[in-house]
């Protein structure tokens, strides 16, 4: 990669970073193929939402 290209990731992944940080949340673990962790659903589901297969 250029160096623009590695400034330009960082830039964007230096607030993702800093959130979980702030939050105290860790990425919670999921299995391969599947639809995320199940508070993933719980979200879309708190707004009328679900996973389409």
């Amino acid at each position: 990669m250029r160096r623009d290209e590695v400034e330009a990731a960082w830039a964007w992944i230096d607030p993702v970073i800093k959130g979980c940080e702030e939050h105290f949340q860790a990425p919670r673990p999921y299995a391969a193929g599947s639809n995320g962790p199940e508070q993933a659903t719980s979200l879309l589901a708190r707004h009328g939402r679900v996973w389409h297969s």
